[in-house]
């Protein structure tokens, strides 16, 4: 079930079945939580999910509909959308004071932001004026690449232009062009759960910070993915971009 083509893979509804969608050996659940909505009614989070990110954000992608969920505290999409994100991740969940709870502790409507292992953060809007919040990152973003690094593949985004990018190999990356790098396990999670599509066709809802946080806003959703940068191993010279891409395939996105 898991290695299938998303075309052959089974929708994901309230009722889908966990142990479908993730392999019994990846996760750890009590005997009565058998679907999605036995999760949400019992607020059972999933305890090793084992880098399932790909899973997880097939069912942050879903769309599951919210006449099927009888819950005071969800009356939202971006209710639900926190509230599953919770518990899929067994996250840290901050509410409007800034302060840190479990999802036994704040649920739905109460959720502001949902952190995983410090990777990425799926939060409302609102979370950026809560005490101890992150900046806002601020700097556009105007290109993405993708470069095969060793065994991986990295998402490259910058706000350099397509004809600088082009002379990397050459003349390295100006210094005032920020470059954050993300794996694209992480990429795909937040924007499922953002529902938007390919970073590279909604360039102008990703936004970086000097430090490489970067952000996701969604276009129907009032909700944003903050991601942390991956860090590469380029070096630490002044061309340290410049023999980086020396070294490795890159394809310019846009």
């Amino acid at each position: 079930m898991n290695s299938l083509p998303p075309q052959y893979e089974r929708e994901i509804t309230i009722d889908s079945k966990v142990n479908r969608i993730f392999s019994p050996d990846n996760c750890n659940l009590p005997p009565e939580i058998n679907t999605i909505e036995d999760m949400l009614i019992k607020r059972s989070n999933i305890t090793e999910y084992n880098d399932e990110y790909i899973n997880m954000g097939r069912i942050m992608k879903s769309n599951i509909c919210l006449d099927d969920i009888n819950d005071s505290k969800i009356n939202t999409k971006e209710d639900l959308r926190l509230s599953l994100f919770s518990l899929l991740s067994n996250s840290k969940i901050t509410a409007d004071d800034g302060q840190e709870y479990t999802h036994n502790e704040k649920w739905g409507s109460e959720i502001y932001s949902v952190s995983l292992n410090n990777l990425f953060l799926l939060a409302r809007p609102e979370y950026f004026n809560t005490p101890n919040s992150f900046i806002k990152p601020d700097i556009d973003m105007k290109n993405s690449i993708i470069v095969r690094h060793r065994k991986s593949i990295i998402y490259l985004f910058t706000n350099a232009t397509k004809s600088q990018i082009k002379k990397i190999p050459q003349q390295g990356l100006p210094d005032n062009k920020i470059i954050s790098g993300i794996s694209p396990q992480y990429l795909d999670c937040v924007r499922n759960s953002l529902n938007i599509g390919k970073p590279e066709n909604n360039i102008d809802l990703i936004k970086s910070s000097t430090g490489g946080l970067s952000m996701i806003e969604s276009e129907e959703l009032d909700l944003i993915g903050l991601i942390a940068p991956r860090i590469i191993d380029a070096g630490d010279d002044e061309d340290m971009w410049k023999s980086y891409f020396q070294n490795h395939e890159f394809d310019i996105l846009i």
